[in-house]
């Protein structure tokens, strides 16, 4: 058993398969490849070198209806 705590990486096109396989997974159809360059992208995996998941955060604008500006 390997000990130590993930921690998060930042995006790279090497993770867009396993973030793919991890969207279908859920039911979904994640395109990395297809997000901007301007956003915080992130990726963790656990020690196995399996995917946990990802975050991308962006400023939104202008607000609407789903989502506020910001």
């Amino acid at each position: 058993m390997r000990l130590g705590i993930p921690a998060p990486q930042p995006m790279r096109a090497v993770d867009y398969p396993a973030i793919r396989r991890l969207s279908q997974s859920m039911g979904r159809h994640a395109e990395p490849e297809l997000w901007g360059s301007g956003e915080c992208q992130l990726v963790i995996y656990n020690l196995d070198g399996q995917l946990l998941g990802w975050s991308r955060a962006h400023w939104w604008e202008p607000a609407d209806a789903t989502a506020p500006a910001g």
